[in-house]
């Protein structure tokens, strides 16, 4: 991760996952939910944060900054992209139509 954060030149002040974490981290993180809408919540509540770091596959309400490749860091092939975004403050998800 810090390889990451040198990249886009911020530090991480959280580290949070919807679904399964990623074991292979050895570092547990918080869990979040998905709401029918795509909103990130956090207890319930709408998860807020003005920068986003996931995987480049995903689509987020707001503007994507910039994607760090998988190659640009020596990783091997088959490894996802990340991407940085600008959220507006709630993070969520573009659903089909929005």
């Amino acid at each position: 991760m810090a390889v990451y954060t040198e990249l886009f030149n911020s530090s991480v002040a959280e580290v949070g996952h919807v679904g399964a974490d990623n074991p292979r981290r050895g570092l547990a993180s918080d869990e979040l939910e998905l709401a029918r809408d795509g909103t990130v919540l956090r207890d319930g509540v709408p998860f807020r944060t003005r920068y986003a770091v996931v995987d480049d596959r995903l689509r987020l309400d707001g503007t994507r900054i910039a994607v760090l490749r998988p190659s640009a860091v020596g990783e091997g092939a088959g490894q996802g992209a990340l991407a940085l975004w600008r959220t507006g403050g709630v993070v969520r998800l573009r659903t089909a139509g929005h």
